[in-house]
C-alpha cells in the first residue's frame, strides 16, 4: 500500500498539513529544527513518493511533455528521442512517446493529449493537419504556418552551395521542411530557376527508393539532398543500377561517416542536430511555463554552414563510424 502524508504524520507525530508544508518548503510555515529533522526521518524511513498525480491536481501541470515521432529503430528518430528525454529530464519533464509510423500524426496527437501532456514536440518531418487546442506544440525544422517551430538557416549556405553545382540540379528533400523553399530561394536569387527542381521524398525506405531512382534515370548534372540515408540509397544505386552515371553531389550534413569519402560530393551544408534539438526543447519548455500568458516568439534560425569536400574541415567530418551531431 502506498505510503500517504497520513503516514509520515502519524509517525512523526505532527499534523498532517505541517509535512505538506515542509514538502512545499512553504516559508511562512514555523517548526524547529528538531520538528523539520522528525518529519524528514519519518519520511525516509517510510520511503514516502510524492504522488505525480496529486500534485498534478494541485497546479494544474502535469510536468509531462509528449514527442510524436518516427520509429526508432530509425537512428535519426533514435538520436532526438535520446536528446529530447535528457533535455527534458534535465528540466523536471517526463517524457511519453507516440509513435507515427503509419504517417498518422493527428491520432499520435490526440493521444497524447488524452493523457493531459503539458507540451507537445513533434520531430522533424512530420506534419500535423490540426494542432488539438490546450497545449503547446512545438515542431522542429518545419515551416508550415500550423506549427511553431525552430528552422534552419539555410540562405548563405545553399548560395554557396549553388556556385558550386554545375548544370541542372536536383534537390531530394522530405515534407514538410525548410529544405523546399530555401533551395528555391537560392534558385531565384542566383538566376538558376530553369535549371533547378525540387523533388518531395516519402519517409518510406520502398517508395523514396523508387523517387531516387526515377531521378537517377533522368541523370540531372548534380544532386542536393538534406538526408545522409537518402545520399547513401543514391549512392548504392548509382553503383548498382547506374554505373555510367556520375553526378555531383551535396548533402546535408548533420553527421559524421566514412560515406562522406565517396567520389563525386562535392560539399555539404553543415548543421548540428543536437542544437536544433535544444533550442526546440528550451523553447517548448519556455511556452510551458508562460501557461499562455502572451506570445513567446520562436528563437531565430540555426545557422548552418558551407563546407567544401577538398577543405580540412570537410576531411575531419569523414568518421570511420557514423554519429549524428
Amino acid at each position: 500500500m502506498r505510503t500517504t502524508l497520513k503516514d509520515v504524520a502519524k509517525l512523526a507525530g505532527v499534523n498532517f498539513t505541517l509535512v505538506s508544508k515542509y514538502l512545499n518548503n512553504n516559508q511562512q510555515a514555523r517548526m524547529t529544527k528538531e520538528t523539520r529533522e522528525r518529519i524528514d526521518r519519518a519520511l525516509r524511513e517510510l520511503q514516502y513518493r510524492p504522488s505525480s498525480i496529486a500534485r498534478s491536481l494541485r497546479n494544474g501541470c502535469s510536468h509531462t511533455v509528449g514527442l510524436v515521432s518516427g520509429g526508432l529503430t530509425n537512428p535519426y528518430n533514435a538520436h532526438i528521442a535520446n536528446l529530447a528525454l535528457k533535455i527534458f529530464s534535465q528540466h523536471g519533464y517526463q517524457l511519453l512517446i507516440a509513435l507515427c509510423e503509419d504517417k498518422n500524426v493527428d491520432a499520435a496527437l490526440n493521444s497524447l493529449c488524452d493523457r493531459d501532456m503539458d507540451g507537445i514536440f513533434v520531430s522533424a518531418g512530420l506534419n500535423a493537419d490540426a494542432l488539438p487546442t490546450g497545449c503547446p506544440v512545438q515542431g522542429c525544422d518545419n515551416p508550415e504556418p500550423v506549427m511553431q517551430s525552430v528552422c534552419l538557416k539555410l540562405d548563405q549556405s545553399l548560395d554557396e552551395a549553388l556556385c558550386v553545382l554545375p548544370g541542372r540540379v536536383i534537390g531530394l528533400f522530405f515534407h514538410p521542411s525548410s529544405w523546399q523553399g530555401a533551395f528555391l530561394a537560392a534558385a531565384e536569387r542566383s538566376g538558376r530557376v530553369a535549371d533547378c527542381e525540387c523533388r518531395d521524398l516519402d519517409l518510406e525506405r520502398d517508395l523514396r527508393r523508387d523517387e531516387i531512382r526515377n531521378v537517377c534515370r533522368n541523370r540531372p548534372d548534380s544532386i542536393l539532398t538534406s538526408g545522409w540515408e537518402t545520399m547513401q540509397m543514391l549512392q548504392e544505386l548509382c553503383d548498382s543500377e547506374f554505373p555510367d552515371y556520375h553526378p555531383h553531389l551535396l548533402l546535408h550534413a548533420n553527421c559524421r561517416g566514412s560515406f562522406l569519402n565517396a567520389p563525386g560530393i562535392v560539399g555539404v551544408i553543415y548543421s548540428s542536430t543536437s542544437s536544433l534539438i535544444k533550442v526546440s526543447c528550451l523553447h517548448l519548455i519556455e511556452r510551458i511555463k508562460s501557461k499562455g500568458i502572451g506570445q513567446t516568439p520562436p528563437p531565430p534560425p540555426l545557422p548552418t554552414c558551407f563546407i567544401p569536400s577538398d577543405s580540412e574541415k570537410y576531411r575531419k567530418l569523414v568518421a570511420t563510424h557514423f554519429e549524428l551531431t
